[in-house]
């Protein structure tokens, strides 16, 4: 998402922001993400604001497998071993990753 798609952010969106870095009491990070482009470079209660590099994209990947991925939950017994049994498991999602196409 580019500044010519979303070309506005108020300063009630600033407020928001700030209060919520406040709640959360952040201990760091990127400001990343589609619209991170928006954040303003000085926001009060935070000390700096970071874009890493490539930041804009994001979580893309992730969305882009999102379909796709596959997960299981189970309890197993271990008797062979836990790294048979994360094996086992991993089978699993692959299989139902699969069938999710």
């Amino acid at each position: 998402m580019s500044k010519e798609k979303i070309t506005e952010i108020t300063d009630d969106d600033v407020e928001d922001l700030a209060f919520g870095c406040a709640l959360l009491g952040t201990g760091g990070g990127g400001s990343v993400g589609g619209a991170a482009s928006l954040i303003p470079d000085d926001i009060k209660g935070v000390s700096q604001v970071i874009y890493p590099e490539n930041g804009d994209v994001a979580n893309a990947i992730g969305a882009a497998i999102a379909w796709v991925s596959g997960h299981w939950q189970g309890v197993v017994q271990i008797d062979d071993g836990f790294n048979t049994a994360v094996a086992s498991g991993r089978t699993m999602a692959c299989n139902r990753a699969i069938e999710a196409g």
